[in-house]
């Protein structure tokens, strides 16, 4: 059979798991394994022991993600119980005064803040903080949702979690290599939130300054800290990362000193007694641990799609067929990556939350470009459908938190997301000189 025709049909086939999901008839997670399944058959697998692999192999390669997938929500959860991230939120709402352009710009950063170190959980727990106070500011839900989950994703490329996941997909990438791209990529991301936000004040003709019961309601809301933590406790969210990138500390080991930090540092003013800490820390993994539940039964499937992209007849065909349409020169480059950007939702096949690890994987096996510039671009492609993709855990509870409709959220987010997902494709060959 014809690579083409090959590569084809798995395309074709992703497609229609991708409409399944969307109808929610079966989960991401079982199409994903579905999915795996699907490659070796249409590229001719005909030995039951490969299948044996692909389900084996594909799990037991992901092991070293999940682990820290794991200890990662730990470490979250941590930040979340100890009353850290409520305390940077709602002090940040206090410095603002009452000014709500500067409030909502403090709470834009606060939130970028401590989501590098709670992640996907302090996105949600964020939002129960920021977006009533955006509201009663004047800023319609839905666009008071749009810069808290595009604040809250700001810092994304540098929870390194992500890197569990990016690293797996571009053989073993780790975050450390990436800092020159962050570097530059990061504040970009922040540039475009902040055009946002002052779009937001713009269009709207909000005041700038509260008056009346609008400065009433936010009071109540920047009052309602139970416990006031140390200030120096606020720096526990960055902990794992000074590790990491400081001190070479492996990811775990960093996530686990980091948990026992965040609670030591809250301790003195918490009212909790040292005979509390011990049933503290034990309902801190708990919780974490059911945190990552789901993200680890997506990693389990992510494994499998990635397996079968590893057996030689179905590598050769995807190999061959990324060598003939993915361009060299720098500004064909951006053109082709720019446009297949808009498949990077919906579960597309660039996401890298799917079958973008295959892609992905591809591009790199072809040899045409740099591993770290293959790692660049699906950074790029992860900060723009991470935000951009309606299926994300990231976008659906911020919605449905706020009652806004998803689609109206997508409407409001989707032209910065992909100038932020262009402007990262525009990088790539500056940076890495292709």
């Amino acid at each position: 059979m014809s690579p083409y025709l090959v590569a084809g049909l798995i395309l074709a086939v992703y497609l229609f798991l991708v409409f399944v999901m969307f109808k929610d008839w079966i989960p991401i997670v079982w199409a994903l394994v579905i999915m795996g399944v699907a490659i070796l058959v249409i590229a001719g697998g005909r030995n039951v022991a490969d299948y044996y692999k692909l389900v084996n192999d594909g799990m037991l390669g992901v092991a070293g993600a999940i682990w820290i997938f794991i200890f990662g929500g730990v470490f979250a959860r941590s930040q979340i119980e100890t009353g850290i991230v409520e305390n940077i939120i709602k002090r940040a709402v206090e410095l603002g005064g009452d000014r709500p352009l500067i409030t909502v710009l403090l709470m834009a950063a606060a939130t970028a803040y401590v989501t590098t170190g709670s992640f996907l959980g302090g996105l949600m727990l964020t939002a129960t903080i920021t977006i009533p106070i955006m509201v009663t500011l004047g800023i319609p839900a839905v666009a008071a949702t749009t810069i808290h989950v595009m604040a809250a994703t700001t810092t994304l490329l540098w929870w390194v979690q992500q890197w569990a996941l990016l690293g797996t997909i571009t053989n073993g990438t780790k975050l450390e290599q990436m800092v020159p791209f962050l570097a530059v990529y990061t504040p970009i991301v922040g540039v475009i939130t902040v055009a946002y936000i002052l779009f937001q004040f713009k269009v709207r003709g909000l005041a700038m300054r509260w008056t009346g019961s609008g400065a009433a309601a936010a009071a109540a809301a920047t009052s309602r800290i139970e416990k006031r933590v140390p200030a120096y406790a606020l720096f526990a969210p960055i902990v794992p990362l000074v590790l990491i990138l400081g001190f070479n500390v492996p990811v775990v080991v960093a996530f686990m000193i980091g948990v026992p930090v965040a609670v030591l540092l809250t301790h003195p003013g918490s009212g909790r007694s040292w005979a509390e800490v011990g049933p503290l820390l034990s309902r801190i993994y708990v919780k974490g641990l059911e945190d990552m539940a789901y993200v680890v039964a997506l990693m389990l499937g992510i494994g499998i799609v990635m397996q079968a992209a590893k057996f030689p007849y179905v590598a050769a065909p995807l190999t061959e067929t990324f060598k003939v349409i993915t361009p060299s020169s720098p500004i064909l480059f951006v053109l082709f990556f720019g446009v297949l950007l808009l498949t990077a939702t919906f579960r597309g096949p660039t996401m890298p939350w799917g079958m973008g690890a295959v892609t992905f994987a591809a591009i790199i096996a072809t040899g045409k470009f740099p591993v770290l510039a293959v790692a660049a671009l699906a950074a790029a492609y992860n900060q723009f459908s991470y935000v951009a993709d309606p299926t994300c855990a990231g976008v659906v509870w911020p919605c449905g938190y706020a009652k806004v409709q998803v689609f109206d959220f997508m409407k409001s987010v989707f032209p910065w997301m992909f100038l932020i997902g262009l402007v990262g494709v525009i990088l790539v060959p500056i940076m890495y000189g292709i």
